[in-house]
């Protein structure tokens, strides 16, 4: 999720052998304010304090903080890892994270890692975190790409 977000960020700016597993990730905070959870927060409040259109001007702010959107004003950081080999997954009924921000990560994936699979599944944010085993078969496969790479498959 929001983790997923910063691993791949990070995965993206780093240099050296590594594999990555991303599930159900969103570019950044922005998630707070377009996704599922943006109902957990008091609107009503925030624009007592913040005037109107808070929602407006919190997203904006999310926005700028994306680790994600520097990254992707870096083109020196934003190249392709030649030792990078990540596998990324997304739910297909992920209220959470919505379908732009989870394909943003995707995309990223696919265009920035020297070996990747991106896969979308049955079910939604919370099915995928009941479903401890499809995670640990996206690091494992992150792991098979990682030693494919290394033998220049």
């Amino acid at each position: 999720s929001f983790g997923g977000g910063m691993a791949t960020g990070c995965a993206i700016v780093a240099r050296g052998e590594l594999a990555l597993a991303e599930m159900m990730g969103g570019p950044g905070p922005e998630t707070m304010t377009l996704g599922g959870l943006r109902g957990t927060v008091d609107w009503a409040a925030m624009e007592r304090e913040l005037g109107p259109k808070a929602r407006e001007k919190i997203h904006d702010l999310f926005v700028g903080y994306s680790l994600m959107g520097k990254v992707r004003e870096r083109t020196d950081l934003y190249r392709t890892n030649e030792q990078l080999a990540a596998v990324g997954a997304a739910y297909l009924h992920d209220k959470i994270v919505p379908r732009q921000l989870n394909e943003s990560m995707l995309s990223a994936i696919q265009d920035l890692a020297a070996k990747s699979s991106v896969m979308y599944l049955p079910g939604s944010h919370v099915f995928g975190f009941t479903q401890g085993k499809t995670f640990v078969n996206l690091v494992l496969r992150s792991f098979e790409l990682a030693q494919e790479l290394k033998k220049g498959q």
